[in-house]
């Protein structure tokens, strides 16, 4: 159960996120507003956000320069075979890492909340308009899948994409972020 003071650093660590803000400026939050909210250390809630969700990040090294990530084929890769760049610095640290969260689990969780099993349902519920381009469901190329069965490595399935009612259209967008720096 969340209380009050889980609530205001969860918002907290949300509002400093989602603006890019520094820890400092986390902390100087914390400090300017302690009379009347009890926001707990950044570190103390990235744990308690862990704990509620159980959620676990796995953390993987990646070429300094974005062209692959050491795992499947290149665990074990001491430099990058696309540019040369080392893996680690002169301390066997990583010079540069990202974080991966498992898809899985977070969807999980959604099944777990009524409220979001409604919204999530959306799509299924989507009434379409011939005659307007409103939302993602109303796209060419969606409605040119909801006529093709499933292809999975080459194999193809005996269902169509998004046969039933709580199918998952999930689609990616970056904010600010080049996945991939090469432009091959």
């Amino acid at each position: 159960m969340l209380n009050k003071s889980d609530i205001d650093s969860i918002k907290a660590f949300h509002l400093t996120i989602g603006n890019h803000l520094t820890r400092k400026a986390f902390e100087q939050m914390r400090y300017l507003f302690r009379s009347d909210l009890n926001i707990e250390s950044e570190w103390k809630t990235i744990h308690r956000m862990h704990n509620l969700s159980q959620i676990e990040p796995l953390w993987l090294d990646m070429c300094v320069k974005s062209c692959i990530a050491y795992t499947g084929q290149y665990a074990d890769l001491d430099s990058c075979p696309e540019c040369g760049e080392l893996r680690r610095d002169d301390q066997g640290a990583s010079r540069r890492r990202f974080c991966y969260i498992s898809l899985i689990p977070r969807f999980k969780g959604f099944f777990l909340n009524k409220s979001l099993i409604e919204l999530m349902r959306y799509r299924s519920n989507y009434s379409y308009s011939p005659d307007a381009l409103s939302d993602v469901f109303d796209s060419d190329g969606y409605k040119a899948l909801l006529h093709q069965n499933v292809k999975v490595d080459g194999q193809t399935l005996p269902h169509r994409y998004f046969d039933g009612k709580d199918d998952i259209a999930l689609a990616f967008w970056h904010d600010s972020h080049q996945v991939f720096h090469r432009k091959q």
